[in-house]
C-alpha cells in the first residue's frame, strides 16, 4: 500500500503569532508578496533556501519549526 506524505508550510502559523501581515515581512525582508502569499495559501511545492532562511530569520525559528508534517488521510 502506497502512503502520500504531505509537508506543508507554517507561515500562517508564525505570521498569527507575531501579528504580522503579509505586507509587513515583505518589506522587512525583501521578499515578495506574490512569493509569501503563495506559500501562505500552500500554492507553491518548492521553497528557495534564500526565501527559507530569511524567514526563519524573520521569526527567529529553526527550518524544523517552519515545516510540519502530516500524512495524507487515506
Amino acid at each position: 500500500m502506497k502512503v502520500n506524505n504531505m509537508i506543508k508550510n507554517k507561515l500562517f502559523h508564525w505570521m498569527d503569532k507575531q501579528k504580522v501581515s503579509i505586507s509587513e515581512i515583505s518589506k522587512d525582508t525583501g521578499l515578495s508578496r506574490t512569493t509569501l502569499t503563495d506559500l501562505k495559501f500552500h500554492r507553491t511545492a518548492r521553497i528557495d533556501l534564500r526565501t527559507l532562511e530569511s524567514l526563519c530569520q524573520y521569526f527567529n525559528i529553526t527550518p524544523g519549526e517552519f515545516f510540519e508534517y502530516k500524512p495524507k488521510e487515506k
